[in-house]
């Protein structure tokens, strides 16, 4: 179990608490964090808890999945404390 907290543009926060050990984000509905804006991908990236830490697996999309404004290629972990913003500049609810 793990949290994710989600603060769009406008400053809004919402927090997801994740039950089992991955949830996906996207655009689409059926994602666990779904995102708004263009340049989300309908199934842009995944949250993973693994024994290591957590980890942000890219799926491949068009746009790009980002931690603390770098892009991510494949996959990034385990995240450290300081690496806290994943895709900021698509957080728009």
């Amino acid at each position: 179990m793990f949290r994710i907290v989600v603060t769009d543009s406008k400053g809004s926060r919402s927090e997801f608490e994740v039950a089992g050990d991955k949830a996906s984000i996207g655009r689409a509905e059926e994602n666990a964090i779904v995102l708004k804006g263009w340049t989300v991908g309908k199934h842009q990236a995944t949250v993973e808890q693994r024994a290591s830490g957590l980890y942000v697996v890219d799926l491949g999309g068009m746009s790009v999945t980002e931690v603390n404004g770098k892009a991510v290629e494949g996959e990034h972990g385990p995240l450290t404390p300081e690496e806290r913003r994943i895709m900021e500049r698509h957080a728009e609810k």
